[in-house]
Parts: structure tokens; sequence; C-alpha cells
């Protein structure tokens, strides 16, 4: 529980963390806010908290028009959302369950438990994750290994080699230089709908790709890996191409490969549940947010959908607007609606 300094130094300070921890009224004003509200701020002696909406409007309190603290805060989703902020602030430091559940004041197994219920993963998971999409982003923007290793919370090159290659499917310098010494085969093959991109590395289908031209397929394969070793070889693909002409020809809507893709934590969760979606059925944004427990990144959600590399193995298409319209697409509406409609087929 927060103390009562610590509550007044969250509104001055309109720390967002509090948030759905406790509210507060302003007594000159007769208005309650949530602690980050961009309103002016009070003096603090006119400052009344208060630890829930209802309690502020028993008080005579009016809600504030600007920040809607009466709206449902999921205690659980803001409490989660405290615990990766700190990580976040703090993601060259050290977390166990025992550092954070001291941190925050709370058991370790409750800690666990919550992170796990709203975020699918656990706090170790999370951090792993958001540490591995820091490195990435640094190396992409030029940084040299070492100086994006420790500016990413790795603290050694055998702690960094040992979480990395794995979900990189590369080595960190190798990620760096564009997939250099990575070898890439692919194919594109023909279907009745259109052209397939197929990419694959030693671990699994790194890329697939739809369009009716093949070569703007595969120069989008060549920026997405520029220094890989790249090379056709239709006839060494031949057994993940098979899953996939029975997809495009009716004989099983849900073809399953191996991946080799590389994205954070909530983008798997995102795309783990598209994958759940049956073929001949859709889900809207809203209700896919919904479907993980983040109803309000809906946001978050289309942008894990648009960032999907492997369209049909992860059937993406399947996902529109919440007014029915069949909203953006990476490979193109045409297609998208292409396949909606040879998917409904099944159900008829």
């Amino acid at each position: 529980m927060s103390s009562h300094s610590e509550r007044i130094k969250a509104v001055l300070e309109r720390d967002k963390l509090y948030d759905g921890v406790f509210v507060y009224g302003v007594k000159s004003t007769g208005i309650y806010c949530r602690p980050s509200c961009g309103s002016r701020r009070p003096s603090t002696e006119n400052i009344e908290l208060f630890d829930t909406p209802d309690e502020a409007e028993a008080a005579g309190y009016r809600a504030c028009l600007r920040c809607n603290p009466a709206e449902y805060l999921n205690p659980n989703e803001v409490f989660v959302e405290r615990i990766t902020s700190y990580m976040a602030a703090h993601i060259d430091e050290k977390h166990t369950l025992q550092s954070l559940a001291a941190e925050f004041e709370v058991s370790k197994y409750h800690l666990q438990r919550t992170f796990k219920s709203v975020l699918g993963v656990s706090p170790r998971q999370y951090i792993e994750a958001k540490r591995l999409e820091l490195f990435k982003n640094r190396i992409k923007n030029g940084e040299k290994v070492d100086k994006a290793m420790y500016g990413s919370g790795f603290r050694s090159r055998s702690r960094l080699y040992e979480k990395v290659p794995g979900k990189l499917g590369m080595t960190p310098t190798e990620y760096r230089e564009g997939g250099s010494d990575v070898s890439i085969t692919y194919s594109v093959f023909q279907t009745s709908i259109t052209n397939v991109l197929l990419a694959r590395t030693a671990k699994g289908i790194c890329a697939l790709y739809l369009g009716d031209d093949e070569e703007p397929l595969v120069d989008e394969l060549m920026k997405e890996f520029p220094y890989a070793e790249v090379t056709r070889d239709d006839e060494g693909l031949t057994e993940f191409i098979k899953p996939l002409n029975d997809y495009f020809e009716g004989r099983d809507f849900n073809p399953r490969l191996p991946l080799d893709i590389h994205r954070t934590a909530f983008q798997w969760q995102v795309l783990k549940a598209i994958q759940e979606i049956p073929p001949g059925e859709t889900k809207s944004y809203t209700e896919l947010a919904e479907s993980i427990g983040k109803p309000k990144a809906v946001r978050a959600v289309a942008n894990a959908c648009g960032r999907n590399p492997v369209s049909v193995l992860i059937p993406c298409h399947r996902v529109l607007r919440k007014n029915g319209e069949l909203g953006g697409y990476h490979w193109g509406v045409k297609i998208k609606k292409q396949l909606l409609a040879h998917e409904e087929k099944i159900v008829e």
C-alpha cells in the first residue's frame, strides 16, 4: 500500500503508475481526478485522497471530464503496468521475483500469478523480451554490439549470446549485419489466389509473402535480410510448400510449419491468439484485444497484426475492423478479401 506522502507526491508529479490505485479530490472545485490528470496541480492543503471513485463521489465530488477517473481500471492491469514500467526504467538491473516482490510489497506467488494472468508471460520472460527488443532497435540504428548489449540491459556477451540467438535465429553480430552468414532459401509458387514467396532458415519459416508479382516479393525479402546468403531452392522447399498448396486447394485451412520469426512477448501473444481463430470465422481487433485480456490495447493489437511476417501460417486476414470492414492488410485488401472468401466455402 502506498503512503499518504507517496500519493501526494504522485499527484504533484502526475504519476500515471498510480492511476487505478487511488483518486484525489480538489476541495476548492469539488472535482476528483486520476493522479496523472493534466489539469492544474492543486495546493496540497486542497487535496483529499480516496481509494476509489465511489468513495470520492460519496464525499460529494464530481468526476473530472478531462481524465474521466470513474472509468473502470482493472487493478491487476494497473499493478502489472507499474511493474513493467519499473523494469523498463531499470532495464540494466537484475530483476528476480524476490526483488520485485520486495519492491512492490507483495508475495512472490502473488506477483508471478498476477503478472502472468495479465500478460501471459512471467516477469523473467517479459524483461528478456524487452531487452531483446531494445537490443534489436539499437543494432538496427547502427550501434556496435557491445554498446547495444550494455544499453539493453545485458551484462555480458555470454549472457547475450545465451539469450539472443535462439530468438533472432542468428548471432547478434549477424543480425546487425542484416543476416550476414545466415543462409536463407526461398521459393515462389503460384496458387489459385496469388503468388506466394516462402523463405526459411535452418530453424524454420522466416517469411511468407503474398502478391501477384514475384519481383516485389523477392525485393522485400532482400530488404529484410540484406546481407544474408539468400538462394532460391524450389525443390528443397517442396515439403514446406505442400501444406500451403493444401491450404489454397481447400484441403487444410490451418497449415502448421516451424517458424523462425522474432517478436516481443506481447506480439507473440497476439499472433498466437490469431492462430486460434477457426477458418471461416473472423474477429475484430477489439475482440482480439479482449481475448488476450488487453481490451484497451486495440491499436497495439492492430500493429502486431500488421507486423506479421508469415501470412496464412498466422492468419491475420481473419481480423477485421469492429464495424465489419476489412481494414488494412500488408498484402492488399484484395488478397485479404479473396482469402476470406476462400475460407468461407468450408462453412457453406
